[in-house]
């Protein structure tokens, strides 16, 4: 029957292992809801997510342009006319890249772009590129993400933006995005979540920890209570745990410097738990552990000095 129950537990540990690892793997998804299409006669654009910096309220993205028909020297891929890039930024506010006539095809240009969100709620936190109405909270609509313009001497003239293909996600997130073209500029509204998998992984190591911090009081307790002997290696053990959860906060998958909210509900609290537990552990060694006899010794000192 015990073996029966271990098969179980084995089982129910690589279910749970292969499930989340199943939703890591389909994470990084971009669900595209509205976008332009593709042009013959204009700049088609490609958006890929390179990396998020939630505690810095950053996104990068990498940007090419593919154009087309009147914009594009299809006998060595280049650039038929000059154009300008011009795209918003974190931290310059916009940048504005011009692409000189002749310009071989196929540069890429990664760009920094704020987004709102609160990085202390991990990891339920949610982020997004978009505007939010001040008459209507939690009503967003697209913001501005980037404008091209052809450049005719001192005059720009605007030009009109495709997608090439749908944009490509970061591993760990879920984003949704809503692409909309107006006039020359392409906007976006969009939303990035942690993936199923992250959040089932996340939610499996909160829970292991705190089964140990429970562990780590039992043996305490027990031991203080004069139901198991006091065992000085449980002392190290406990003190080697203390210090050794932190690095694992700290590397949990996208986590946030330490402060977020798991900080404060579980984190500070089955350390709490395990400091709790050594100090008892220590008082009990003092409590129940025998006072050594020094006779012998003492003994033999004297008989050494006469």
């Amino acid at each position: 029957m015990r073996i029966r129950r271990w098969h179980l537990v084995v089982v129910v540990v690589g279910l749970c292992a292969a499930a989340s690892a199943y939703l890591y793997a389909a994470s990084g998804k971009s669900h595209v809801a509205e976008k332009p299409d593709p042009l013959s006669e204009g700049v088609n654009v490609i958006l890929d997510l390179v990396s998020i910096k939630p505690e810095r309220h950053e996104l990068t993205m990498r940007i090419e342009l593919v154009p087309r028909g009147s914009y594009w020297n299809e006998a060595d891929d280049t650039y038929a006319v000059p154009l300008r890039l011009i795209t918003k930024s974190a931290v310059e506010g916009s940048v504005a890249t011009d692409i000189p006539a002749g310009q071989p095809v196929g540069n890429d240009y990664k760009l920094v772009f704020p987004i709102d969100g609160d990085p202390q709620k991990y990891p339920v936190d949610r982020y997004e590129y978009a505007y939010e109405q001040s008459h209507h909270p939690q009503v967003y609509v697209a913001a501005p993400l980037l404008k091209i313009e052809r450049i005719d001497g001192t005059a720009a003239r605007p030009v009109p933006i495709g997608l090439w293909r749908e944009p490509k996600g970061l591993q760990g997130w879920t984003e949704n995005w809503n692409l909309t073209f107006d006039g020359a500029t392409m906007k976006a509204k969009l939303f990035m979540d942690r993936s199923g998998g992250a959040l089932a992984f996340v939610t499996i190591i909160l829970i292991l920890l705190v089964v140990i911090a429970n562990l780590a009081i039992l043996i305490a307790w027990s031991a203080y209570t004069a139901r198991r002997p006091v065992e000085t290696s449980f002392a190290g053990w406990l003190t080697a745990l203390l210090f050794a959860l932190i690095p694992l906060r700290i590397n949990l998958p996208g986590a946030p410097p330490i402060g977020a909210w798991i900080d404060a509900m579980v984190f500070y609290w089955i350390e709490v738990a395990i400091l709790v537990a050594l100090v008892s552990y220590i008082a009990a060694w003092f409590k129940y552990h025998d006072i050594p006899d020094y006779t012998e010794l003492h003994a033999a000192k004297t008989a050494r000095r006469t």
